[in-house]
Parts: C-alpha cells; structure tokens; sequence
C-alpha cells in the first residue's frame, strides 16, 4: 500500500506502532486502513449527489452526456445511465434512480429596456415533456435582466415538473456555471456569512439564488428524494435551443443530430399561462407569471 493510498497520518501510526515493536497492533492498523480505503474508492465509483453536485460513476465519467443520458421506452424521459442501474441488474425502469432535467435561460439585450428573456426546460423527447416560458420583465421589479437571471429562473421554475414524483432522485442538468457554480458552491458561503460576500457586499442575484435554495429544501423535506446539479456542455442541452428561440435569438444546432430528432416548434402556439392556485412555486410565493408560455399544439404540457 503507498502512502497516498492511506493517507501519511495512517501509516505514521503504523510506523511508530513497528519502531515500538507492535507487530500485531501495527498489522491490524494497516488492516483498518486498507478497508477504510477500499470504502472510500467504493463511495467515489458510484454515482451520487454529494452537496447538491451530482457525479457520475466513475465507469461512465469517460463518456460523453449524450451517452449517458438514457430514453426510456415507454414514457420516453431521460434519465442517467450508470452501474447503479445497468441492463444486468435493474428490474425497474431506468428513470427511478436518477431522472434528469435540463434546463437553461437566455436574454436578448441583456439591460436594456428591449430585453426579452426566457426560459426552456426538457425532460424527454415527446413534445409534452419541452416546455418553453417567457419571463415577465416586471418580475424583476427594480433590477435588471441578464442572461445570468434567466438561468438562475430556469432552475428554480423548473422544479415544479417533479413537484409531485417522488420515485427518484432528479439531476437538473445545466450549461450554465454561473448557475452550477452558485448553487453549490458560492452559495453556501454567502449564507454563512448573512447572505453576504466576503467584502461585505451582497452577491449579484442572491434574491434569485436564495428563492431556488427554499424551493429545493421544501422539495427534499417533503418528498424522499435528493436533488442534484449536472454541469453539462450547452451543446448537449436541449433546453438552450428553447430559451434562445423564446428570447429571439437563434438557436444552436451543433448538438448530436439524434438530439434534435424530435425537438420541433413548427406547431407551438402561445397562450397565457394558467396555473392552478396552490401549486408548488405559489405556496413558496415564487411566482414569475409573464406575457405568455409556449406549449404543445396537442396542449400538454
């Protein structure tokens, strides 16, 4: 065993317990090591959700995000391929382990007065599992929107899709690091320090980072599932094409041609959102109703 194996606070031990003349101790110290290491290479090849970062197994970190991304065949919504859940071994669909959801927010004239911002959220191929929604300018009262916002919208708007499906873990896959990054990492530090940086300034959009933190732990603490973030590449994200179509600018078409196979808006209409009163962003009192949300023509959503 090499020292960057067990760490050189261990093998200190053991060899203090050699120079002394206990084998035995020594022996069953190295012993301890030995497991305590083979549990933590046990824990790092799984794939989990480790202070709302998801990782993947480690089999699968080689591949790339269209191949590990899964359809399944009967409700056709994404999911994580993983060892956790292989062909071998799962006897349930694939999508009640890890189930994922991309979500991503674009803005043309980022602070201008003629900004248009909007959002785009997929979770499978049909076309009632893409859903678009352009962002009321006023739900941002006195502060300006940005591209960075309407990310930061996209994922908290995003959640109300598995408000009620408590089967599995969900991963809310994101091309943003500015959204990742905040999540779980920035933020945690804001809030140790009073929802403030270290110089003592608030954080640019803590109001949007902090309304999607209580919208997760409400989630967590009343359904047993765990939610996770997933840094993927935009070109892999099908909900970017969404949001730039929403927002007015073009759409991105450098991703895997299987990608796109269904992702037409040939037939959307747009209506005025209508949802019920009560719903899950209402009770958080979270509510970026705007000039118009796009949908199916079959009117799923």
């Amino acid at each position: 065993m090499s020292r960057s194996e067990g760490g050189s606070r261990g093998h200190n031990i053991v060899d203090r317990l050699i120079k002394d003349g206990q084998a035995q101790r020594a022996r069953e110290a190295e012993a301890a090591l030995l497991a305590e290491n083979q549990r933590k290479m046990r824990r790092n090849a799984k794939s989990k959700i480790y202070r709302r970062k998801f990782e993947i197994c480690q089999a699968r970190r080689e591949y790339n995000v269209n191949e590990n991304i899964v359809e399944c065949h009967k409700c056709h919504d994404f999911s994580i391929w993983c060892c956790s859940h292989s062909k071998k071994k799962r006897t349930n669909p694939a999508y009640y382990h890890y189930r994922v959801l991309m979500v991503a927010g674009a803005c043309s004239g980022n602070d201008g007065q003629s900004a248009r911002a909007a959002l785009g959220i997929v979770w499978g191929q049909d076309a009632q599992s893409q859903y678009s929604h352009a962002i009321a300018l006023d739900s941002d009262l006195d502060r300006n929107t940005t591209s960075q916002r309407a990310e930061v919208w996209a994922a908290t708007w995003g959640l109300q899709f598995f408000a009620n499906i408590a089967e599995a873990d969900w991963i809310i896959a994101t091309s943003s690091s500015y959204v990742f990054e905040g999540i779980t990492e920035r933020l945690p530090v804001w809030k140790a320090k009073g929802s403030k940086m270290t110089s003592g300034k608030l954080p640019a959009d803590i109001d949007l980072f902090l309304n999607l933190d209580k919208a997760i732990n409400e989630l967590e603490s009343r359904l047993p599932c765990t939610i996770g973030f997933w840094y993927i590449p935009e070109m892999y994200n099908l909900a970017s094409d969404l949001a730039r179509e929403g927002a007015g600018l073009e759409a991105d078409r450098s991703a895997p041609e299987k990608y796109h196979a269904t992702l037409t808006r040939a037939n959307l209409e747009v209506e005025r959102p209508s949802l019920e009163k009560g719903t899950f962003l209402e009770r958080l009192g979270y509510s970026p109703y705007n000039k118009g949300q796009v949908k199916s023509s079959s009117g799923k959503r």
